[in-house]
């Protein structure tokens, strides 16, 4: 059995990070995994990329360039997915959960949910605030990105 570097348990979700030296499941040698447990057991597992468009997303969320910055960036991505999600008050990631099971989440869903992610991350990473951030204004979004930052800190390098 593979041990994950660190556990988050967030709403009704389990996230395990497994790095990059642990053989077999539930990712490839070589390879850091991510793995979302949804409360009926399904998983959804994650590998970085480091494509030319993930790294200039990476800089242009704030997260620097090169390698490091893609895999900083794919390490919080699914986190902060279902850390939103929880702070409006549900279980889980729609996003998420729709494509564990292999389902297409309702019309606009995904795309929406994206966009939250990535504009709270440009605002943890480069304190750009955007438009769509106004669904979590009730929350005060200072005190919503300090405890982000402090949710994803024990994460650190893979």
């Amino acid at each position: 059995m593979i041990t994950p570097r660190h556990t988050l348990r967030l709403g009704t979700c389990t996230i395990r990070l497994y790095t990059a030296e642990a053989p077999g499941e539930p990712g490839p040698r070589g390879q850091p995994t991510l793995v979302t447990t949804f409360s009926d057991e399904v998983d959804l597992a994650a590998q970085p990329g480091f494509t030319p468009a993930d790294r200039a997303r990476a800089r242009r969320l704030g997260y620097g360039t090169g390698h490091a910055a893609a895999l900083a960036m794919w390490r919080e991505h699914d986190p902060l997915h279902t850390w939103l999600a929880v702070m409006q008050g549900r279980a889980y990631s729609e996003t998420l959960w729709h494509a564990a099971h292999g389902t297409p989440p309702p019309r606009g869903v995904a795309p929406a949910e994206e966009e939250r992610v990535l504009a709270f991350t440009a605002l943890l990473r480069a304190g750009r605030v955007s438009d769509d951030l106004a669904v979590f204004a009730p929350l005060h979004l200072p005190t919503l990105a300090q405890a982000a930052r402090v949710l994803l800190d024990p994460w650190g390098e893979v």
